[in-house]
């Protein structure tokens, strides 16, 4: 099954103007509800193996395999090829936009023990077998947010394109878009447009808005819906716009991602603002329209996790917990991560399993 949880909250962290998350938090291990299992940490301090920017990466492939790309680093913008200890194996490919090269590799996929890895520069996905056999690189005109691998090998993705139209799109394996299907983006900011995926044990997949309103939608196939349920959360209340943070007013709340158990319960990841929100925040900073806002220093001060247990049938929340961490990276169903900033401007990131209990 393709990764295809909110990956993509970073470039909503950039977006709001992340600058550093110093220091360390001790992971929770356990709740009522469920357990928190380490998976693997990647802690290069320096070297090649070092992180320079927040990572985008995969679930465990193959014998141990993860991939790993930091499209906001300085640096070369080439993915690389870690083990299950975190230790760095090679760098795939090379700079350029020949066969096994990258131009920009941004976001990272799986697709049974392949990573799939979307390069915004030359507008293509390139599939490889890790450690390093390139397997088909086919064009790839829409930037994915979120992609989900179906069951008969075709992909759902939401965009990440500011383009018109609707928010979901079905691809065919070759990257040939079969339709488009679900809501229309606000016209003018695009906000809306992002949704987050899940498949059901019934052949079908749900579907969740990231923004402005807790939804979620269940489909037959790709745009055949089956019902659409709103959510009542409150630490979810509805908006129009996403807020910036500043001094007075806390950033917006969001769904990274959404899971189905084996008892077809919906689970529901959220990012919310923090009790110290503010102390997360960097000085104040004038917009070019007069307004102004801060720049979020410290994400894991500025948000806590939510994760909730739906039941699609009822409509009704079985429970919610809240987390005084910050699981920004949703990298697959059950499976995140966590990261923070070193003083020497690298990420460290540790991936976590989410085990119902």
């Amino acid at each position: 099954m393709t990764s295809g949880g909110a990956r993509a909250i970073a470039l909503a962290l950039v977006a709001a103007g992340t600058a550093a998350c110093q220091g360390e938090r001790a992971t929770p291990v356990a709740t009522e509800h469920f357990r928190l299992e380490p998976v693997v940490t990647f802690s290069a301090t320096m070297g090649e193996a070092a992180l320079e920017s927040m990572p985008l990466l995969t679930p465990r492939l193959g014998a141990g395999y993860h991939v790993i790309s930091t499209p906001w680093g300085k640096g070369e913008r080439l993915p690389r090829v870690f083990d299950s200890t975190g230790r760095l194996l090679l760098t795939l490919g090379r700079e350029g936009a020949g066969p096994n090269e990258f131009r920009a590799a941004e976001m990272v996929y799986a697709s049974g023990d392949t990573a799939m890895i979307f390069d915004m520069g030359a507008r293509r996905m390139t599939f490889v077998a890790p450690p390093d056999s390139f397997l088909r690189t086919v064009p790839w005109q829409r930037r994915p947010y979120t992609l989900m691998e179906l069951k008969d090998g075709s992909f759902v993705i939401s965009t990440g394109d500011f383009s018109p139209g609707p928010a979901m799109m079905h691809l065919a394996r070759d990257g040939t878009l079969l339709s488009e299907f679900g809501d229309s983006a606000d016209q003018r900011t695009q906000e809306g447009r992002h949704r987050v995926f899940a498949l059901s044990s019934d052949g079908g997949f749900w579907s969740a808005r990231t923004t402005r309103r807790m939804e979620l939608q269940k489909w037959r196939a790709p745009g055949d819906l089956e019902t659409t349920i709103p959510l009542s959360a409150s630490w979810f209340r509805p908006y129009d716009a996403l807020q910036r943070p500043t001094e007075t007013d806390p950033p917006s709340p969001g769904v990274m991602g959404i899971w189905e158990d084996a008892a077809g319960m919906v689970w529901v990841v959220g990012m919310v603002a923090g009790e110290r929100w503010a102390d997360g925040l960097g000085s104040t900073r004038a917009l070019g329209d007069g307004r102004t806002y801060a720049p979020i220093e410290d994400p894991d001060i500025v948000f806590d996790t939510v994760i909730e247990c739906w039941d699609p049938v009822s409509r009704t929340v079985r429970w919610s917990q809240r987390l005084d961490r910050f699981y920004g990276i949703q990298i697959a169903p059950w499976l995140m991560a966590a990261t923070r900033e070193t003083m020497l401007g690298y990420h460290i990131a540790e991936v976590i399993r989410v085990v119902p209990r």
